[in-house]
């Protein structure tokens, strides 16, 4: 992945396009000099360009110009036909709140919208400082929705099910339809973490916040899962390929 990181204000113009300019003659700079050295290299496009807070001179990672960037820089990339890979559930939060949600759900969406093929990201808070499990557990939540919202809507005449209306008729029920067995699970994003339950059905089960259950999901996930040994063939031909890398370098 080839990237720029112009800061708005800092180390690039303040303004969106003036930055973006700098950016793509950066990247491009960079796949030029990559392609060089190694002809046909495959590469990705990685636009970052956060924003200077003009109050703090701190570099932001959460405004949702970042966003804005970000798809504008994927349609750039495209132009090329590119991979992009994009930053997206981003923020300047330190802990998991409000301004976290928002923050990085405009910044991942936006991109995913403009056509990016990779969104990078889960999990970061502060400006990209830190990491949190319990984040990246919610953000897998969020992209799955996001993964879906780029889907769209299918329209044929199986989804516009004309038949299906006929057959249930006025004041029909729809849930014990064979129709809705059928395309439930792929028309509609079913979440793991968000809670979809009566108020009344949520305090029996202890009131939980979203945080609080993904602590338990993760507890769950590193108490269960076991990593699978890859293959002699496969961990042969890593060893090969590093070897070859050290003595390159060397």
């Amino acid at each position: 992945m080839l990237g720029s990181t112009p800061t708005m204000g800092a180390s690039g113009p303040v303004t969106l396009a003036g930055s973006l300019a700098l950016q793509n003659a950066e990247i491009l700079a960079g796949i030029v000099l990559a392609q060089v050295m190694n002809p046909g290299a495959p590469l990705s496009y990685g636009p970052r360009m956060p924003t200077m807070d003009m109050r703090t001179g701190l570099s932001t990672w959460g405004a949702v110009e970042f966003g804005l960037a970000a798809a504008a820089a994927v349609q750039v990339g495209q132009t090329y036909g590119l991979e992009i890979d994009a930053y997206g559930p981003s923020t300047d939060a330190k802990v998991l709140d409000e301004q976290a949600a928002i923050e990085r759900t405009y910044n991942a969406v936006l991109p995913a919208l403009a056509g990016a093929h990779i969104i990078n990201g889960a999990g970061v808070l502060e400006s990209i400082l830190s990491v949190s499990m319990e984040q990246l557990a919610i953000d897998n939540e969020m992209l799955g929705m996001m993964f879906r919202l780029l889907r769209g809507i299918q329209v044929d005449d199986e989804t516009l099910a004309r038949d299906v209306i006929r057959r249930v008729g006025p004041g029909g029920n729809y849930l014990a339809d064979r129709h809705t067995l059928e395309h439930f699970k792929a028309e509609h994003f079913i979440p793991e973490l968000f809670d979809r339950r009566t108020r009344t059905a949520w305090e029996r089960a202890g009131s939980k916040s979203v945080i609080a259950t993904s602590e338990e999901m993760l507890k769950r996930i590193l108490a269960e899962h076991h990593v699978p040994s890859l293959d002699r063939d496969v961990a042969s031909q890593m060893d090969l390929v590093l070897s070859d890398a050290k003595k390159k370098i060397a």
